[in-house]
């Protein structure tokens, strides 16, 4: 195990937040542990990072069993269209959460979403592996985006 220490001042550091937000997204984290340390000057949100060894998350690390799909050859042109605006929102999403896009949906997700058009947090738990706290946290967004019904093709 390794340990890092990060301390950011209380009042706020953009520059020194994106470093500990960029390390803990790059780093196999086991744990964070942050106490509000005051010292003369400033109050600092001291943060210690329990990391394994030497060891980094990215997309290399990741598996690569799992087959790429194009969505555009999947899904109608509506449901792809819808398609393209979820993940335009889980984007949004992402970036306000400081977090990557498949850790708020991953594709799969997303075309499920578009495919169903999902009604309800009750429709968006069918989804396999969209769980309850993505559900929570990002579900509404989602169904603001959904029509609640496809639009009939002519015949």
């Amino acid at each position: 195990m390794q340990f890092y220490i990060f301390s950011i001042s209380a009042t706020g550091d953009p520059e020194r937040e994106m470093e500990l937000n960029h390390f803990l997204r790059s780093h196999r984290v086991v744990d964070v542990r942050k106490e509000l340390v005051n010292t003369a000057t400033n109050p600092m949100w001291t943060f210690c990072v329990e990391c394994l060894d030497h060891t980094t998350h990215t997309a290399a690390t990741r598996s690569k069993t799992a087959p790429q799909v194009d969505y555009k050859e999947v899904l109608s042109p509506e449901d792809f269209s819808l398609y393209q605006t979820l993940r335009d929102k889980r984007k949004e999403l992402a970036k306000e959460a400081g977090t990557p896009v498949w850790s708020v949906a991953n594709n799969a997700h997303i075309a499920a979403m578009a495919q169903e058009r999902s009604k309800s947090k009750a429709d968006l738990s069918k989804i396999d592996g969209f769980g309850e706290s993505k559900i929570e946290k990002y579900g509404q967004a989602f169904l603001d985006l959904i029509p609640s019904e496809k639009k009939r093709q002519p015949d």
